[in-house]
């Protein structure tokens, strides 16, 4: 849904990461339809080929593996507009704007991504999915390597984002806690497959399920923030 962050949660090797990387097309599935405004696009071709370039971006856990070194945080970012603009004509973004609507200075703009803090360089990816112009962002753990303080006003900021722009987001952790305090709609993921799947009142207040329940028990010993 528009203007919603949709969780995916599980165990690690339920497929999380897997079916992350399927919906922008980094991998390919077996078969399958991916439907984005009653389109329909074949996840069993890659990205380029599927039609979904540029409709998806992704923010990761590690997001010095998103940024190029050699480019400046201000490079980096524009290349993301002039990429949104080759897509949709017309379409205009302003750096300085989604720099100061992600609360970070202007001043990094001329830095590069050695030079940042994880927090600040998750910002930065964050910008730049947004700036690409994408109608879903997939955020796969994207807080897990960050301290607390850190971590929730990343979570802060992503609702806001999701909200005002009103794009979909898919949110990938294990960490329960979390999903249950960012995400409207869950899936849960167990071998691949979704084993469950609810709002998050339901999922958390009464799982029917007894896999879920199995997690939601377990979640004090084996879900934390920032850590596996």
């Amino acid at each position: 849904m528009r203007g919603a962050i949709t969780g995916i949660a599980g165990e690690s090797g339920s497929g999380k990461s897997t079916i992350g990387r399927i919906i922008p097309g980094l991998e390919t599935a077996s078969a399958g339809k991916l439907g984005i405004d009653g389109r329909q696009f074949d996840i069993s071709r890659p990205g380029r080929r599927s039609g979904l370039l540029g409709k998806v971006q992704m923010t990761i856990q590690d997001p010095a593996l998103l940024l190029n070194p050699r480019l400046s945080i201000g490079d980096t970012l524009a290349e993301s507009v002039r990429f949104a603009s080759r897509q949709s004509p017309g379409r205009k973004q302003d750096v300085l704007s989604m720099i100061d609507c992600l609360r970070l200075a202007r001043t990094l703009l001329t830095r590069y991504p050695h030079q940042l803090s994880s927090g600040q360089k998750q910002r930065v990816c964050i910008a730049r999915a947004l700036l690409a112009g994408p109608q879903i962002i997939i955020a796969d753990e994207p807080t897990s390597a960050l301290d607390v303080s850190v971590q929730a006003e990343i979570v802060m900021l992503l609702k806001e984002i999701v909200t005002e722009q009103g794009i979909s987001m898919r949110f990938i952790s294990h960490d329960l806690a979390l999903v249950q305090e960012l995400c409207s709609l869950i899936d849960i993921f167990q071998d691949g497959r979704v084993e469950d799947a609810d709002p998050s009142q339901f999922i958390f207040g009464l799982p029917q399920n007894p896999y879920t329940r199995s997690l939601i028990e377990a979640r004090r010993r084996r879900f934390t923030h920032g850590r596996q």
